[in-house]
């Protein structure tokens, strides 16, 4: 879902947002529980409780014209994604083992820029 405004003709802000689901596989499922902790590769067995990761992400941006030669195109954006229940992989106390296991939170903040003189290709930053 996102939103546009374009307060000027060679301006225009942007946000948007998103959501994103990933199920547990096979092999995180085998080996998520703590009393047990496996090796992998594994056989395959009863699913234990791990929740689903979801992912949610924020942008907001701007991008626009300048007119310099042909034209130069330029944008800016500033995004964070936001993970709950993301599944890793804790190693046992014995070493050499471990089990997976959801973690409440974590996030990812970035940004990128790109810039691009018409008919000349893009250069990302």
């Amino acid at each position: 879902m996102g939103i546009t405004y374009q307060p000027l003709a060679a301006l225009t802000a942007f946000f948007s947002f998103s959501e994103g689901f990933r199920a547990p596989t096979p092999a995180e499922l085998t080996c998520a529980d703590p009393d047990a902790p496996c090796r992998l590769p594994n056989a395959f067995v009863a699913d234990p409780p791990l929740d689903p990761v979801i992912a949610r992400t924020y942008e907001f941006g701007v991008r626009g014209k300048l007119p310099l030669g042909d034209e130069l195109l330029w944008s800016l954006a500033l995004f964070r994604t936001d993970l709950a229940d993301d599944i890793m992989f804790i190693v046992a106390e014995t070493g050499g083992a471990g089990f997976f296991q959801n973690i409440a939170r974590h996030g990812v903040r970035a940004s990128r820029s790109a810039c691009r003189a018409d008919g000349s290709g893009s250069d990302t930053f």
